[in-house]
């Protein structure tokens, strides 16, 4: 398993870079945007590759010969990555990732099972999937018993099947590799709050700290779904969209629409967000009487990205296979218009007001605790932001698009309809009637911009405002990331959910399981990381020293 994992490792640090950066270099950027876009652009190259092998019907061996490419751009680009790689700030960029990277690894090695309120069975479905692409299943397999193969865009799982090829197939493989593409969400986090925070991030490790230590990421990151890289694709095209709207910059904004196009291939709970961004692209392109060949040039790539999906689909199952096989399409097409209409306001209203989960009979007090936090964490929009990070965030978002805020007006203005529109439309977009809430499906992008946010304006914040948030924190990594992970390790009957029963099923080992015998040392590093971890969050508390005024240049 060892050498596995160390086999694993190298074949995604030089697949998951080295391609994308071949173009990306070329660019005048700087050093983070450089590897953020490098990284984005070497997974959508990897999935092309890889879907265009799977859909020719070749073997496995077209993934190493994948592999190969990807070890050649390395060799290619392997003088102009060392002097990337000498910029000090993307050095500590890199090395607050590789810290919280081994949380969640570590963590990762602890799970013994998915757990958690309703959570239930995704996991199953998407490992199925990945598995698809190396060892094709008939066209009519219904995951889970209920959806065909188009029910759900498959970026992510043809990424996943690709490295898997190389090292195996195993189920815990496939844990670590889902849970470092959706780590990939810190880099575009590091971006993003350069426009949307009144003061650059000053530390990288106290963002990777602040995102551990929310419930929602650690879940979404240790948890073998799709929602976190969807998130990472949707920040980073905004980034581009908005740093190409200032600059006028036409790679920039092509970058962004490529970007956003990916994260619909990962999971469709992009779509709200890619369609305002092209909405108000479109509408600044006439107002502003763009020419025709600057807006093609800006999506035309996206749609040929998403054609390479849509075209097969089609072509094997058929427009309505395609298109209606989606659980929203499905279950919205079961409702008239009032029923419909009913069902978004109450999955509005439902995922602002908190829900205390029922739980079930024989539940323990302590198993019951742990339910009940997880629901909150994850679907709740206010408390999805942390217990007293939800409060600071609507403070900073009101003086962010308030007059006097450093914002140009036109973003002041951006912001002012994007997260309105995309928290409604976000939940709209659901099929179903959720009484619990529905901030964990399509609403994760603005969640980890504002958990961003509220990182970098903790030494602006009065000593007090600081103190309850630091008390805040404190109770959501225990109450949801501490008590979740130890609920997830236990095998007692306390912690039993029916996530078990698919376990047993389909007879899968996890990463846990495999790593038991290591569960102490392992638990006893997690431990001094969150110590350290807490340690440095203490300092940023403390309020800052003054600063001495630079003397005046006529």
């Amino acid at each position: 398993m060892i050498t596995q994992l160390l086999a694993l490792s190298a074949a995604m640090a030089v697949s998951c870079f080295a391609p994308g950066f071949v173009v990306v270099r070329r660019f005048r950027w700087d050093p983070i945007e450089t590897f953020t876009a490098s990284v984005a652009l070497s997974l959508v190259a990897l999935y092309v590759l890889a879907f265009a092998a799977f859909s020719a019907g070749l073997a496995a061996s077209a993934n190493m010969a994948v592999a190969v490419l990807c070890a050649a751009a390395c060799a290619v680009t392997f003088k102009d990555a060392r002097r990337l790689l000498q910029s000090a700030r993307l050095a500590r960029c890199l090395a607050a990732f590789a810290v919280l990277a081994l949380w969640t690894i570590g963590a990762q090695m602890l799970i013994r099972h998915y757990s958690g309120g309703e959570q239930c069975c995704d996991w199953v479905e998407h490992y199925e999937r990945s598995t698809h692409f190396l060892h094709p299943k008939p066209d009519n397999y219904q995951y889970l018993g209920r959806y065909l193969l188009t029910a759900r865009p498959p970026f992510m799982n043809v990424v996943c099947a690709q490295f898997m090829a190389l090292v195996g197939d195993d189920f815990a493989i496939y844990q670590v590799i889902f849970s470092a593409l959706n780590l990939f969400v810190f880099f575009p986090c590091v971006l993003i709050v350069r426009l949307i925070a009144t003061r650059g991030l000053r530390s990288f490790g106290l963002l990777a700290t602040v995102l551990a230590a929310n419930p929602m990421f650690f879940e979404n990151t240790t948890f073998a779904w799709t929602k976190a890289l969807t998130a990472a694709y949707v920040v980073l095209g905004l980034w581009f969209y908005l740093a190409g709207l200032r600059r006028n910059d036409p790679r920039r904004l092509s970058a962004a629409f490529i970007s956003l196009a990916a994260a619909c291939l990962v999971h469709y709970s992009a779509v709200p967000y890619a369609l305002f961004l092209g909405l108000h692209y479109l509408h600044g392109a006439w107002r502003h009487r763009r020419p025709l060949r600057a807006v093609c040039s800006a999506v035309v790539p996206s749609v040929l990205l998403l054609s390479t999906w849509f075209t097969w689909a089609i072509n094997h199952y058929g427009a309505v296979a395609t298109f209606a096989s989606n659980s929203t399409v499905a279950d919205t097409a079961g409702q008239g218009f009032g029923e419909n209409l009913l069902k978004i306001a109450g999955n509005v209203w439902d995922t602002f007001r908190p829900h205390l989960f029922a739980g079930q009979p024989d539940n323990t007090a302590f198993r019951l605790l742990i339910d009940r936090a997880f629901m909150l964490y994850q679907v709740n929009l206010p408390l999805a932001l942390g217990s007293v990070g939800c409060v600071v965030t609507v403070w900073l978002l009101s003086k962010g698009l308030g007059p006097l805020s450093r914002l140009r007006s036109a973003e002041r203005r951006f912001w002012a309809v994007f997260i309105p529109f995309e928290v409604v439309v976000g939940i709209a977009t659901h099929g179903e009637r959720i009484h619990s809430g529905l901030a964990h499906i399509g609403l994760q992008p603005l969640v980890y911009m504002a958990v961003a946010l509220v990182a970098t304006q903790i030494p602006t914040l009065t000593a007090r405002v600081r103190m309850a948030l630091g008390i805040g924190m404190l109770v959501d990594f225990v109450a949801g990331v501490t008590f979740e992970l130890y609920m997830e390790h236990s095998m007692a009957p306390w912690a039993w959910s029916p996530n078990w029963d698919w376990k047993a099923n389909e007879g899968l080992v996890y990463l846990g399981d495999r790593a038991l015998a290591f569960a102490g040392p392992v638990a006893l590093t997690l431990a001094a990381i969150a110590l350290l971890a807490g340690w440095r969050l203490v300092a940023s508390l403390s309020p800052s020293p003054p600063r001495t005024a630079a003397p005046h240049r006529p």
